[in-house]
């Protein structure tokens, strides 16, 4: 975390990383996804709303963008693990979609116009 730009980055440089391969087809998984409206049972007095996703939904989608605490002190009653969703992970997933449909967008204007020639 930037504490000057408030601006979150992640360790990125291709020297550190290894078996780069490029993403499979995401926008068909993305589009299980399930966004929910919600309100938090625990430490909400003022009973705020969110928007979000619920983890172990994502997990059967998505498994390395969900992170599971075993045997911790959550503060939470009768939950030892809580599971957690890197949502900064999706980036690369929604641009891995967009890039998709962008495709799909490019094809369908090529045939339209072959139909209108027609």
């Amino acid at each position: 975390f930037d504490f000057t730009s408030g601006q979150y980055s992640s360790s990125s440089d291709r020297r550190i990383k290894k078996q780069i391969e490029p993403l499979p087809p995401m926008l068909e998984k993305l589009m299980q996804l399930k966004a929910f409206r919600y309100e938090m049972k625990y430490h909400n007095p003022g009973h705020d709303e969110t928007f979000g996703f619920i983890a172990q939904d994502v997990k059967q989608l998505f498994p390395s963008l969900v992170h599971v605490t075993q045997n911790a002190n959550t503060g939470y009653e009768h939950i030892s693990d809580v599971h957690t969703i890197a949502y900064s992970g999706f980036a690369p997933i929604i641009i891995k979609a967009l890039q998709e449909q962008q495709a799909q967008l490019l094809l369908l204007e090529e045939k339209i116009k072959g139909l209108e020639k027609e």
